[in-house]
């Protein structure tokens, strides 16, 4: 659904082309791709991006462009030093982003033509001219099986995670006391690797049950409150995370949206014992993960709230 590719720096310099004038017909797939449902690993800390910022005169102008969107979209994941070497010459970030790989999966290093023979026989390469026939391309979707587990969730959800300025957990069941939800705390784990914490959202509804003319039978916003503090304070305090929490009266579709992608969740957050059990999460188009946000807005009027708090602490 989301992916992370890093991008080797002879890509943006026009003499690696087969031909000058293709350089924008091959950039632009790329770019609408990074700029949807994507991220590029920044590798060296961040030195890559600079490395790049520091050379603008070496690379085509659109290059700037790009790195300006993907900057401003928080689509630059930093990625710790791996390789040691120094950033030479490109087969030196061909090195760091396969040392890089073997640490946390990558789904593909795009290279330019000119380089590419060195690489041929691996598979985790394409050249920016034949990007479109790569197996690693190619393999996109918009959705994903998962198992019904908390390691699944966070697999599938972890570019979302690991980027994002802002996320949304959107489920009308959610609740730390039951079983179920139990492992819900991995996601927060997760979200602490991160040196800089996004702002996070829980919404649920008021209520577990309705009566019988299908009324809903709420719970006391002080048992809410009471509940997702006691489950969820003392790992939140020890990771020095925020949670804030929204009780609306009635919604029925589950998601997790973020200002990088938004992901329809079908049957929620909730866990089972079963290994047969799967559900699909599906990418979010970005006019639909717009109109989710709006929709729990409070200025928006779409739900009525019932009450809101925050559990844990904030990094200050």
């Amino acid at each position: 659904m989301f992916y992370e590719y890093a991008l080797i720096p002879d890509i943006f310099e026009v003499k690696n082309y087969s031909a000058a004038n293709i350089f924008e017909h091959c950039l632009n797939p790329l770019k609408e791709v990074l700029l949807d449902h994507a991220v590029v690993r920044d590798l060296k800390r961040g030195e890559w991006s600079e490395y790049i910022w520091q050379n603008l005169t070496h690379w085509h102008p659109k290059t700037k462009e790009l790195l300006k969107k993907l900057k401003k979209q928080n689509r630059l994941r930093l990625f710790n030093h791996c390789s040691g070497k120094h950033h030479a010459c490109d087969t030196d970030w061909c090195v760091e982003a396969e040392f890089s790989h073997k640490i946390e999966k990558l789904d593909g290093i795009i290279i330019s033509i000119n380089n590419s023979d060195t690489f041929a026989s691996n598979p985790l390469y394409s050249d920016i001219e034949r990007l479109q026939n790569s197996s690693f391309w190619r393999s996109r979707s918009c959705s994903r099986r998962v198992s019904k587990n908390m390691a699944d969730y966070v697999s599938a959800s972890k570019i979302l995670l690991g980027c994002s300025n802002s996320l949304m957990f959107i489920d009308p069941h959610i609740d730390p006391g039951k079983n179920q939800y139990s492992g819900f705390t991995d996601f927060f784990d997760e979200i602490s690797k991160r040196y800089v914490r996004p702002h996070i959202e829980v919404h649920r509804v008021g209520w577990h049950t309705k009566d019988q003319k299908g009324a809903p039978v709420f719970e006391d916003n002080d048992k809410w409150k009471s509940t997702f503090k006691k489950e969820w304070e003392p790992k939140l305090s020890l990771l020095r995370m925020e949670v804030t929490v929204y009780i609306w009266d009635d919604f029925h579709d589950r998601y997790l949206i973020s200002d990088i992608g938004g992901i329809s969740v079908a049957y929620g957050f909730d866990t089972s014992n079963r290994t047969d059990l799967k559900t699909t999460w599906t990418r979010l188009s970005r006019h639909d993960r717009d109109d989710i946000q709006r929709e729990f807005d409070l200025a928006s009027g779409s739900h009525n709230l019932r009450c809101k708090f925050t559990v844990g602490k904030n990094q200050s």
